[in-house]
């Protein structure tokens, strides 16, 4: 009796709220995150620090709410031991840590919760206490697939993959938690620059049928991974995949510039693809990403050999960004490239200088195929090759 009522009220008027609360903060995460589709977006939001930031309410009355399952309805204490032979399954119930079986999910909302809000160790911290407290329950997989993340997060890397491999072999691994453990497969092996088995991954995920706004997701991160191994026709497929699933505005333009980006000339898609650039520049709804398009019109022209339509469609790139500044120093940079070969050194120099005004030092190393050590221009502290 006792086990029952502290089952039920820690359900129903604690543990319900404090989850009502961690999805409230999910889904504003989903309207705060902001995608980069310049580079493979991040297959989950608990990566931004403004992400951290707007959800810290939601995911502290969360916390707050687990927190209080497991002060005022722990049951530690043993029950009474029945005389005679007892069956396996009993001594298994004898051996038990905890006696609510809702406290285990606390741990797990704590969490999770502590993820969302940038807390890394905090989280790994729960999810150890989880798989020590709950050694023979199934939870204990999940907490191991979190535990991953957590150390995925604060690039602990080596401990994060040999948790990985421990769960791949595990053949008691519940179904339940196959799309988390995918999911997070494929994110480390993003991170590790093993695309082949990030994109496997993600198809096993896909296989499962998550919600719509997870497979967008994963449909893009995947085309986003095709793109990386030169896998075009694959890349392409998975584009067009994503224009057909209904996505976000953003996300449908993005993917169909993308479509630009793994053509090949000479193949079916090529007056496709170029239609419906020139078709998307008359769009009213495309004019602050009239900047991505004429890109994308440049790398095709580069592509079918037409280096002066290429230039023109890169200068276009540049003169019409308004506030992407990513693609206006992307744009500025592919023109100083193909100055500097011409040559034409003031050009190419005016153009490396507003690429280095414009992009991050990560993107500011650019290597050609015949550059060396002596053809590299020092600008402004950074070396460009």
């Amino acid at each position: 009796m006792s086990r029952n009522f502290h089952n039920l009220t820690a359900h129903y008027n604690i543990y319900y709220n404090g989850h009502e609360s961690f999805k409230k903060g999910l889904n504003r995460a989903h309207e705060t995150f902001r995608n980069d589709y310049t580079q493979i977006l991040p297959l989950f939001y608990y990566v931004d620090e403004s992400v951290n930031s707007s959800v810290n309410p939601d995911m502290k009355r969360a916390i707050d709410k687990a927190t209080k399952v497991i002060t005022f309805h722990s049951i530690t204490a043993k029950p009474k031991v029945k005389e005679g032979d007892q069956s396996s399954q009993q001594q298994a119930f004898y051996e038990k840590k905890e006696y609510n079986k809702w406290v285990d999910d606390a741990y797990m909302l704590m969490g999770k919760s502590y993820m969302y809000q940038g807390e890394f160790f905090l989280a790994i911290e729960t999810f150890k206490h989880v798989i020590v407290t709950f050694p023979k329950e199934d939870v204990r997989f999940l907490a191991m697939v979190w535990l991953a993340r957590a150390n995925i997060m604060i690039n602990e890397m080596k401990e994060a993959e040999r948790i990985i491999i421990a769960l791949t072999d595990e053949r008691e691994f519940p179904e339940d938690y196959l799309m988390e453990l995918y999911t997070t497969k494929a994110d480390y092996f993003i991170r590790n620059g093993n695309y082949n088995a990030a994109s496997e991954n993600l198809k096993l995920a896909l296989d499962l049928k998550p919600d719509k706004e997870k497979r967008m997701r994963y449909t893009y991160i995947l085309a986003q991974l095709f793109k990386e191994i030169e896998e075009n026709d694959l890349a392409m497929s998975y584009y067009r995949k994503v224009s057909r699933m209904n996505p976000p505005y953003e996300m449908a333009f993005n993917a169909k510039v993308s479509m630009a980006e793994v053509y090949k000339s000479g193949t079916s898609d090529s007056n496709e693809i170029k239609n419906l650039l020139k078709k998307m520049l008359k769009d009213s709804k495309n004019i602050e990403y009239k900047d991505q398009i004429y890109y994308a019109m440049g790398n095709i022209a580069m592509e079918e050999g037409d280096k002066e339509a290429a230039i023109e469609y890169y200068s276009l790139s540049v003169s019409s960004s308004i506030r992407n500044k990513y693609q206006k120093g992307e744009s500025a940079l592919t023109l100083a490239s193909i100055y500097y070969t011409e040559p034409n050194y003031l050009l190419s120099a005016a153009y490396y200088d507003s690429a280095v005004n414009l992009l991050n030092d990560d993107c500011l190393l650019y290597t050609s195929d015949a550059a060396d050590e002596e053809d590299s221009v020092d600008l402004g502290g950074r070396r460009i090759i």
